[in-house]
């Protein structure tokens, strides 16, 4: 009787092997990972569904967005808009009233906002300022301050998909349902999306500050001390643009004299700083005192010199 061998297969081969056996486990593992969508509103602030899955507004394009209001008695309008995921820009820019991000296989599109001018295609990160939400009657929202979230397979006008499985929303699911104005006034959602300093690149490069702080809420060691008669009511560090966003520093003073610092007007500019990692906005020409009342409660005695913070002028 012959002895038995054997028989080795070639390393080549036995490497094929393995590589036809892992990447298929591989690639399912990348494409069941989550989007970790976030609601596009600073960390904090509760959100609710004014109009929910299949309404008559939302049918035919994407039947599963909502359009978000907040629901901690804040007003919607002049709220900050985060980018909900990381991505790639799309749309925006001064003239339009939506943003959208391409993600993964999927696009987030965000409507009935202020947007700020930045380049298309331009890559950014979540949490990063895309812009404000619009006034009733302004930017397409047909009277009511509110975001326009939606997820779509593809592109901004693909196939409507709920926010469930791979898409929820800041841990809280909204499965798809036929139900005409699904989860309208609930659940209420707490965003976790945290706030950073910066923005998309604009699509015209501007002038820089020669030192860009990083926007937090001033102590009195935390800058150079510089005497508040020669800086108040004035920029003293950075240059406030005419389009787009900017960081500056506050020389000191009443928010009347930022404004007049800054050079924007009343009815143009809108301000922020950071405390405990989130946003408190100005908006000098808002009407209604609750919109400014966190910011004139954090500077009742006035701003301190050498405050940091962002400036948007138009």
């Amino acid at each position: 009787m012959r002895p038995y061998r054997l028989a080795l297969l070639p390393a080549a081969v036995v490497f094929t092997l393995l590589i036809a056996l892992v990447v298929p486990f591989a690639t399912r593992d990348a494409e069941a990972a989550p989007l970790g969508l976030k609601l596009p509103a600073l960390a904090g602030t509760q959100w609710k569904a004014a109009s929910g899955y299949n309404t008559a507004t939302h049918l035919g394009v994407d039947p599963y967005a909502l359009d978000l209001v907040r629901a901690d008695g804040a007003p919607t309008a002049g709220s900050p808009v985060l980018a909900p995921v990381s991505g790639t820009l799309g749309g925006g820019g001064t003239s339009q009233d939506c943003a959208w991000i391409r993600a993964s296989e999927v696009t987030v599109l965000i409507c009935h906002i202020i947007t700020e001018p930045y380049a298309r295609n331009a890559t950014i990160v979540q949490g990063q300022l895309l812009g404000t939400v619009a006034p009733e009657g302004q930017k397409g929202n047909n009277g009511l301050a509110h975001i326009h979230l939606a997820v779509n397979l593809g592109g901004s006008s693909g196939t409507s998909l709920p926010f469930d499985g791979d898409y929820t929303l800041d841990g809280v699911r909204f499965p798809a349902t036929t139900e005409a104005n699904a989860y309208s006034g609930a659940p209420i959602v707490t965003s976790t999306n945290t706030a950073i300093a910066g923005a998309p690149a604009t699509a015209t490069p501007t002038p820089r500050a020669t030192s860009t702080p990083r926007v937090t809420t001033p102590t009195p060691t935390s800058v150079p001390t510089v005497a508040a008669s020669a800086t108040r009511g004035r920029i003293v560090s950075g240059v406030v643009q005419t389009q787009g966003i900017s960081l500056v520093m506050f020389g000191g003073g009443t928010s009347a004299e930022l404004v007049s610092g800054a050079g924007c007007g009343t009815t143009s500019a809108t301000f922020w700083v950071t405390t405990g990692g989130r946003f408190v906005g100005y908006i000098p020409a808002a009407l209604v005192p609750q919109v400014n009342a966190e910011w004139d409660a954090l500077f009742a005695t006035g701003i301190p010199a050498n405050t940091p913070m962002i400036v948007r002028c138009r």
